[in-house]
C-alpha cells in the first residue's frame, strides 16, 4: 500500500526454488523447480499456509491458472504440464505434452496456450481437451524464447540477444511473426532480454545484466 515503504507480512519455507506465482482468489500457486507446483493459503496474508501441490516431472518456473481452474505449468524439459487445481489440497495431473525445446513461460488465448520455448521458439498449442493437448504450429524467434505475454492479437516474446519479438496471434493456427527489434543487446549468459510486461502500448523489458 506503501511502495516507498514496503513491508514484510510473512513467509513460509518450504522444499524447492520458487520462481514464479500466480494468486486466483485466496490461493497462491508457485512454482518451486523440482519440487513442481505448491498451493498456498493466502487469504490471512500474516498466516500463509501450504495446503497441497503436484511434483511434476521436470523443473517448474512459470504458470498461471485459467478460469476453468487450470494450471498450465512450464516445466522445461518436461514440457507442458496441465494440472486440475479446482481443489487445492487435491491438485492432480490432467494432461501434459513434451515440447521440442525447453518450457519456460507461456501464455493462454482462447483454446490456445503459446509456451515460449527457448531455442525452439514459440509453440501454438490446443489445449481444448486438456488431456489431449497438441502442438499445431511452431514459430522460430529471433533469439531464445524466454518470456511471453499476450495483448489482443499480439504475443510478445522477450528472446534475449534477439531482443522482443513480436508474432500476430490473430488466428492461432496461422501464427505468424511480425519482426523483431534486438535494441542493440549483446550476447552472452544473461544478456538481452529475459522478460516482458505490457501495460496499454508500452512493453517493459527485463535484461539481464543490462538492466
Amino acid at each position: 500500500s506503501d511502495p516507498e515503504n514496503p513491508v514484510q507480512l510473512d513467509s513460509l519455507p518450504y522444499n524447492g526454488l520458487a520462481r514464479d506465482v500466480f494468486v486466483k482468489g485466496n490461493y497462491a500457486f508457485v512454482d518451486s523447480v523440482w519440487g513442481g507446483l505448491q498451493a498456498f493459503d493466502v487469504s490471512n496474508a500474516t498466516n500463509i499456509v501450504r495446503v497441497g501441490g503436484y511434483d511434476t516431472p521436470g523443473y517448474a518456473v512459470a504458470s498461471f491458472v485459467d478460469e476453468d481452474d487450470y494450471a498450465y505449468v512450464a516445466d522445461r524439459h518436461a514440457g507442458l504440464q496441465i494440472l486440475d487445481v479446482i481443489d487445492p489440497f487435491a491438485v492432480t495431473l490432467a494432461g501434459s505434452l513434451d515440447t521440442p525445446g525447453s518450457a519456460t513461460a507461456l501464455a493462454k488465448s482462447g483454446r490456445y496456450i503459446f509456451v515460449a520455448d527457448n531455442t525452439s521458439g514459440v509453440q501454438v498449442v490446443d489445449v481444448f481437451r486438456p488431456s489431449q493437448a497438441k502442438i499445431l504450429k511452431q514459430i522460430a524467434t529471433q533469439g531464445e524464447a524466454l518470456d511471453i505475454q499476450i495483448l489482443s492479437n499480439r504475443a510478445y516474446v522477450a528472446s534475449g540477444w534477439g531482443g522482443i519479438n513480436v508474432l500476430d496471434i490473430s488466428v492461432p493456427t496461422n501464427t505468424v511473426s511480425m519482426g523483431f527489434s534486438t535494441l542493440g543487446f549483446g550476447y552472452g549468459y544473461g544478456a538481452g532480454a529475459q522478460a516482458v510486461s505490457l501495460v496499454n502500448n508500452l512493453a517493459f523489458l527485463a535484461c539481464g545484466t543490462q538492466g
